[in-house]
């Protein structure tokens, strides 16, 4: 609507009022996550735990992330991914299934060489032999890329925090 005085357009809301009040939720978000850290409600973490043991408290963001990849990636294998969700909010790691998973994992690695495909599944590999070795299980890893997936499972190890 043009105003003869400001002989200027005025706005009624329009895309300048969404903005407008997507930027006060997002600010509204913020402070929810504020409250959240200093009442430390358990929805920050995302345990991965076997028979009552945290092999991994992850972040909650960084854990249902990978949660989610491993459940898409284990029905693209048709395979288990051996996680379960728990009561905690979190997952339950079945040992085996998770082994026999991992093991389908790396054979769909060390056998593309579809460059696209194997970016893909390296992330998810490596957090998923870390996890493993914390149930106590391993993966025969092959040349050529074992020696960077042993490295970078290090890597990540230290970065999934110290086993309790």
């Amino acid at each position: 609507m043009v105003t003869p005085a400001a002989g200027r357009r005025r706005h009624s809301g329009g895309a300048l009022g969404r903005i407008k009040g997507s930027a006060t939720k997002v600010g509204r978000r913020a402070a929810d996550l504020s409250s959240l850290r200093r009442t430390g409600d358990r929805r920050l973490s995302y345990p991965f735990e076997m028979e009552g043991e945290t092999l991994w408290d992850a972040g909650y963001h960084s854990g249902r992330l990978f949660a989610s990849l491993a459940h898409g990636a284990a029905e693209f294998l048709e395979l288990p991914s051996g996680l379960a969700p728990n009561d905690q909010g979190g997952c339950d790691v079945d040992p085996e299934q998770f082994r026999v998973f991992v093991e389908g994992l790396h054979e769909l690695y060390a056998s593309t060489r579809n460059e696209v495909l194997h970016g893909l599944s390296h992330g998810l590999l490596a957090t998923s032999l870390v996890l493993l070795e914390r149930a106590g299980g391993t993966v025969a890893l092959t040349p050529p890329h074992a020696a960077t997936l042993v490295e970078e499972k290090a890597l990540l190890a230290h970065s999934m925090g110290v086993q309790a």
